[in-house]
């Protein structure tokens, strides 16, 4: 499995990564097979969040047996320094059954009213902080799906990572790959393959066509040709998936 470093952490991740919002449609046993087949082709890193479902507890008892040879990262969609210390990293600790989080992204940070709010002094990101400071949490991050509002966020440099769309039909993260880069942010690619059902999504369907394995290659080969990012992340919620988007690394 390829790896790159995050970013100005000292973490190499897998230019392929999981993201877990599927597994959380799947029944426990499956979804935890899924996983462990994952981490067993070399997949190491894991992106989850607090709003998805049952997610972390499948993670968590998916890797708990290999904590240390993996990558967790989770987010907290709550805004204020006491909802995202109670109501987000103590229970994602508790569901990903660990005493320490690699990565913690403030979640959904699409315009300028919610980046103020967990930015601010009793907002979201001082729970982080005080939280790595502790011990509890490694590195900080955000995830959203406007650049402009990402360009501001990382103006600040209070980030060590960025999460944000991009693919065949959706590049306008593109924009802030340059200041990505300059700063030494890790990348991390979601919706490779697009996304929930909107305009750009059927347009991606359409670039897609093709059978599983064909689609991949089409997908994430054209996000691996930017070296600035770091890792990939669909949502896997199969074998076949997993199998799929590991087999384009061949081509690298």
């Amino acid at each position: 499995m390829i790896k790159r470093k995050l970013g100005s952490t000292n973490l190499e991740v897998s230019i392929i990564g999981f993201g877990g919002i599927p597994i959380s449609y799947l029944p426990l046993n499956e979804a935890i097979e899924v996983i462990k087949y994952a981490f067993n082709k070399g997949i190491n890193f894991f992106d989850t969040a607090r709003a998805y479902g049952d997610s972390e507890e499948k993670i968590g008892n998916a890797l708990r047996d290999v904590r240390e040879k993996c990558i967790i990262a989770t987010k907290t969609h709550h805004k204020t320094k006491e909802e995202a210390t109670k109501k987000g990293l103590e229970i994602s600790l508790s569901k990903l059954k660990t005493d320490r989080i690699d990565l913690v992204q403030l979640h959904g940070i699409d315009d300028e009213d919610t980046l103020r709010k967990a930015i601010s002094k009793n907002g979201s990101l001082s729970a982080l902080k005080e939280a790595k400071r502790k011990g509890i949490i490694d590195f900080i991050g955000i995830s959203s799906h406007n650049p402009e509002i990402l360009y501001k966020a990382l103006k600040t440099n209070e980030f060590d990572t960025v999460m944000v769309p991009f693919n065949l039909a959706n590049r306008d993260a593109e924009k802030i790959f340059p200041l990505i880069k300059e700063m030494n942010i890790g990348l991390i690619i979601m919706k490779p393959f697009g996304g929930p059902l909107n305009e750009r999504s059927l347009e991606m369907k359409k670039l897609l066509n093709g059978d599983l394995y064909s689609s991949a290659k089409k997908a994430l080969s054209f996000i691996l040709n930017y070296e600035e990012v770091s890792t990939i992340i669909p949502g896997f919620s199969s074998k076949e998936e997993i199998d799929a988007a590991i087999n384009v690394l061949s081509l690298y």
